[in-house]
């Protein structure tokens, strides 16, 4: 079985200046399952892939944690149950969205969004 897989690679200048982008598109034969992919490329090929994707993975899920303020054991606590391959997403609170768009405003443009919404 065949995926198709799409990438867009920015191109360069000899200064290092971004100049375009090209982008690729294959088709791959990952195998249809894992024992297929275990005959196509090797249990350890395999296995090396899934360790570092689920790195890679908990590593975002550490982040996330990090940046809410959590380390040691409520980090610990926080990933606990974690899985690989698991994809957890936290909600936000009315609030906290509010705040996070808020941000990227100035104070005018917020005065003008809650004068919009009757609210100031």
């Amino acid at each position: 079985m065949t995926t198709k897989v799409t990438a867009i690679g920015k191109t360069k200048d000899d200064k290092g200046a971004v100049t375009g982008e090209n982008e690729g598109v294959i088709e791959f034969n990952f195998g249809e399952n894992l024992e297929e992919a275990v005959k196509l490329y090797g249990k350890d090929a395999v296995f090396n892939n899934y360790r570092q994707a689920s790195t890679i993975a908990l590593q975002g899920n550490m982040r996330r944690h990090l940046s809410q303020g959590k380390k040691g054991k409520e980090l610990l606590a926080a990933l606990k149950d974690w899985k690989p391959g698991q994809v957890s997403r936290q909600k936000k609170s009315a609030g906290e969205k509010l705040q996070a768009m808020l941000k990227g405003m100035t104070p005018e443009q917020v005065a003008a969004t809650l004068k919009e919404a009757g609210i100031g």
